[in-house]
């Protein structure tokens, strides 16, 4: 494994909310993470991960609250190596949401 790649990891910039923690694990390229929503932040969370190294297929996103998926949100991936998620619906507001992304 090159350098430049063995340092590479996905990882959330910023999160819409409190960030409570974050996994990513190298042989699988699965990233996880876990944070308090703060539907009143106008800003979303930024996700950015890796394309060239652990993505080249492409990625499976999901996000989940108390293990029930999450399908109204935005998602703004105009930008190469990110992710923008906003959840605006307010019934999320301090609730824990989890992010897993995966390469297909």
């Amino acid at each position: 494994m090159n350098k430049a790649r063995a340092l590479s990891r996905s990882y959330l910039r910023s999160t819409q909310g409190r960030p409570i923690k974050m996994y990513f694990d190298k042989n699988t390229a699965v990233f996880t993470a876990t944070y308090q929503v703060d539907t009143n932040v106008p800003a979303p969370t930024d996700l950015y991960f890796n394309q060239e190294y652990f993505y080249q297929n492409g990625y499976t996103l999901e996000l989940y609250s108390q293990e029930s998926l999450i399908t109204d949100y935005e998602l703004d991936d105009l930008t190469q190596n990110h992710l923008y998620i906003l959840i605006k619906d307010p019934s999320y507001l301090h609730k824990e949401v989890s992010i897993k992304l995966s390469p297909k």
